[in-house]
């Protein structure tokens, strides 16, 4: 997840840093244009963000799973 996090964190930074063709053009265009993006790239990380966090609760259960049917096993 930190990984995936500093990715994130990445993307955005390089997405400021580089210049696109809606950060050249002049006026109020270009700053909702550059607001607009930003909210996508916002959402987009808030879903993946989510799916990583389904994902990480899966795992956990299956670890869970995993240990319970051991013990059954070193039991029988």
């Amino acid at each position: 997840m930190t990984a995936v996090n500093r990715m994130g964190m990445r993307m955005s930074s390089d997405a400021n840093d580089r210049p696109t063709g809606m950060d050249i053009d002049a006026g109020q265009s270009s700053a909702s244009s550059v607001t607009t993006t930003n909210e996508n790239l916002s959402t987009q990380m808030q879903e993946i963000y989510e799916t990583i966090n389904i994902l990480a609760s899966s795992i956990q259960t299956l670890n869970d799973e995993t240990q319970r049917l051991r013990f059954r096993i070193a039991e029988s």
